[in-house]
C-alpha cells in the first residue's frame, strides 16, 4: 500500500513537471512571435517614413523648377527652399539647380550648335554620295570617250562633225568637276562657315523661278515675292498665312502650347486668321502679365501670328507705320505689306528663323528688297488706298523725315500713288489750289519716281525764310488737306495735325529784337542726293539773345521728340 501511494505521488509530480515545461515552451514561442511582429512593424514604419521624406524632397524640387510665368526664372528663395536630409544632399540639389539654370540660359546656343552639327553631317553625307556618283560617271565617261572617238574615227569622221566626241568629253569633264565639287562640299562640311554650309544645302537659294505668284498678294514684284518666300520658308511652313504659336521660348527658337494652323485650335472654332481683323489679332496678342502659361494657352491667346510671325510687341507699330487700321482684315495683302514694311526698316534681323538659317543668296535677295525704294517701299508705306507712300518734312506728322525731306535745302513732301492715273488726278487737285508740283518721273530711279507714280511738292513755295518752321508745316498740312478732300488716303496721309509752335519760336526766324546779334551754326545732314558742296554746316544768323535762342531751340526739340 505504501509502495502504491508512492508510485501515485511520483506520477502526479511528473505530470506537474511536464505541464510546467509545456507552459514555458508556449510562453517562449509567444514572446518570439511578438518580438518578430514588433520588428516588422518598426521596419515598415521606417520604410514609410523614408518614402515620405523622399516624396517631400521631390515635390520641393519640382516646385522650385516650375516656371510660373512666361520668362520666369529661379530665385534665391526657391533655391534655398530645396530640402535635403544632409548637407551633401543640399549641396547636390544646389548644383543640380545651377546646372539646370545654365542649361536654360544656354539652350538657344545649344540648339543652334546641334542643328549646325546636323547640317554639317547632312552636307558631308551628301558630298560622299556625290563623290561616289561622279566617280562612277567619270569611269563610264572615260570608256564613252574612247568608244565614241574610236567609232567616229572608224567612220572617217576625224572632224567630229556631229559633235559626239565633244559631247562625250563634256560629260566626262562634268563628272570630274562633280568630284571636285564633292571634295569642296566635304571640306566646307568639316570646317567651313555655316552660311556656306546652309547655302550648299539650300542649293543656292534666292531664286524666283519656282515661286508661284498665286501664293502671295497681288501687285508684288518678283523680287518682293522672293524675299517674302525666304521669310515664310523659315517662319511659318505649311500653315502659311494662318500660322500661329502661343508662347515663344529659347529666344524665339522654341514654342510652348499650340503651334500651327489656327483653324486647328478649338478655342477659335476653325476661324481663319485671314478672316480676323487686325484689331482682333491685337486683342489676342495683348498681354497684361496677369495670366500664367496654362491660363494663356487655355484662353487661346497668341504670341506670333501669320505667315511672317508678327509678335505682340511688333505688330501694332508695324501696322501703324504701314497705314493699316484695326478694321482691316489680316489677309494676304496686309500680311505681305507689313512684312515688306518691317523688312525695309530692319532687313532680315527681326526674324529669328531666317537670321539663323537663310543662305547667303537668300540673305542677298532680302537685302536687295530691303534697300529698294520702289514697289512696296519703306517705313512710310501704306496700303489699302490710293496713296501708297507719304514722306514729309513736317515735324508734326508721324511720317516725318528730317535728312531727306526736312532740311532748309530739301524741304518737301513726297507722295506716291497706286497708279499713274491716280497720280495725275492728284496733280490736277493740287494745281487747282495753286500748289506747285516738283519732281515726278526720274529715269533709272529704283523707287516710285522711276515707276512714274510719285510727285514731290517743294517747300520753297510756302514763302518761309531761314530755319524751317510753322510756315512750311502749314504748307504740308495744306497738301494733305487738298488730297484728303479729293478722296485720297492711305500711308498715314490723314494722321498729320495743324499744330502751333511754342510761343517764342518766332525768334528762330530772325525777326529782330533786342540783345546781341549772334551766329549759330547747326549741323544739318545733306539731302539725298547730296549737292556738290564742301560745306556740311549751314550758318544761320538769328537776331536775339543767346539765352533766348538756346531756350527756344530746346523747347522745339522737346516739342517734336
Amino acid at each position: 500500500m505504501v509502495i502504491g501511494l508512492a508510485l501515485k505521488t511520483a506520477s502526479t509530480a511528473g505530470n506537474i513537471v511536464g505541464k510546467s515545461i509545456g507552459g514555458a515552451s508556449a510562453l517562449k514561442k509567444a514572446t518570439l512571435r511578438r518580438t518578430r511582429v514588433t520588428k516588422q512593424v518598426f521596419e515598415r514604419n521606417k520604410i514609410i517614413e523614408r518614402r515620405t521624406k523622399e516624396r517631400k524632397r521631390r515635390l520641393e524640387k519640382e516646385s522650385a523648377l516650375e516656371v510660373i510665368k512666361k520668362g520666369g526664372r529661379l530665385t534665391k528663395k526657391s533655391i534655398g527652399a530645396v530640402a535635403g536630409s544632409s548637407i551633401f544632399e543640399k549641396g547636390m540639389d544646389l548644383i543640380g539647380l545651377v546646372l539646370v539654370g545654365w542649361l536654360v540660359n544656354n539652350l538657344p546656343s545649344i540648339i543652334k550648335q546641334v542643328q549646325d552639327f546636323i547640317d554639317r553631317a547632312r552636307l558631308f553625307v551628301k558630298s560622299i554620295k556625290s563623290f561616289g556618283s561622279n566617280l562612277s560617271k567619270t569611269v563610264d565617261g572615260l570608256f564613252n570617250v574612247v568608244k565614241t572617238t574610236g567609232s567616229e574615227w572608224l567612220k572617217g569622221n576625224f572632224k567630229d562633225e556631229e559633235g559626239k566626241i565633244n559631247q562625250a568629253i563634256k560629260e566626262l569633264k562634268d563628272s570630274i568637276g562633280g568630284i571636285g565639287k564633292a571634295f569642296e562640299d566635304a571640306k566646307t562640311a568639316v570646317g567651313g562657315d555655316m552660311e556656306d554650309v546652309n547655302e550648299k544645302l539650300g542649293g543656292g537659294g534666292g531664286s524666283t523661278a519656282n515661286i508661284n505668284p498665286a501664293d502671295f498678294s497681288k501687285d508684288l514684284t518678283a523680287d518682293e515675292r522672293a524675299a517674302l518666300a525666304v521669310l515664310a520658308k523659315y517662319e511659318s511652313g505649311a500653315a502659311g498665312y494662318d500660322a500661329v504659336n502661343q508662347i515663344g521660348i529659347a529666344g524665339g527658337r522654341g514654342v510652348v502650347g499650340f503651334s500651327g494652323d489656327i483653324k486647328n485650335m478649338s478655342q477659335h472654332g476653325g476661324k481663319s486668321l485671314t478672316d480676323m481683323t487686325v484689331g482682333e489679332i491685337k486683342a489676342l496678342q495683348y498681354d497684361d502679365g496677369s495670366m500664367s502659361n496654362s491660363q494663356w494657352i487655355k484662353a487661346g491667346k497668341l504670341h506670333a501670328t501669320g505667315r511672317y510671325q508678327f509678335i505682340g510687341n511688333t505688330l501694332p507699330g508695324v501696322a501703324a507705320r504701314a497705314g493699316i487700321t484695326d478694321d482691316m482684315k489680316f489677309n494676304k495683302d496686309v500680311q505681305d505689306r507689313m512684312a515688306l514694311q518691317l523688312m525695309r526698316e530692319r532687313g532680315i534681323s527681326p526674324w529669328v528663323g531666317p537670321s539663323d538659317k537663310a543662305t547667303r543668296a537668300e540673305r542677298a535677295i532680302v537685302a536687295k528688297v530691303a534697300n529698294q525704294r520702289g514697289g512696296s517701299n519703306s517705313r512710310r508705306s501704306g496700303y489699302g488706298n490710293n496713296v501708297v507712300e507719304y514722306i514729309t518734312g513736317d515735324r508734326n506728322h508721324s511720317n516725318y523725315d528730317y535728312a531727306g525731306h526736312g532740311t532748309i535745302k530739301n524741304y518737301h513732301d513726297h507722295i506716291a500713288f497706286s497708279s499713274v492715273q491716280e497720280k495725275e488726278r492728284a496733280k490736277r487737285a493740287l494745281r487747282a489750289e495753286g500748289i506747285v508740283i516738283g519732281s515726278e518721273f526720274r529715269k533709272g530711279d529704283p523707287g516710285w519716281h522711276g515707276a512714274d507714280r510719285a510727285i514731290d511738292i517743294p517747300g520753297h513755295q510756302w514763302g518761309g525764310s531761314g530755319a524751317i518752321g510753322q510756315t512750311e508745316f502749314n504748307g504740308s498740312a495744306k497738301v494733305r488737306q487738298v488730297l484728303l478732300q479729293a478722296g485720297f488716303g492711305g500711308a498715314g496721309l490723314g494722321t498729320g495735325k495743324m499744330e502751333t509752335l511754342p510761343r517764342n519760336a518766332s525768334n528762330l526766324r530772325g525777326s529782330g529784337g533786342s540783345g546781341n546779334n549772334i551766329m549759330l551754326v547747326f549741323n544739318q545732314p545733306s539731302s539725298s542726293p547730296a549737292p556738290s558742296q564742301s560745306e556740311s554746316m549751314i550758318p544761320i544768323v538769328i537776331g536775339t539773345s543767346l539765352n533766348s535762342v538756346m531756350k527756344n531751340h530746346l523747347l522745339l526739340d522737346l516739342a517734336y521728340t
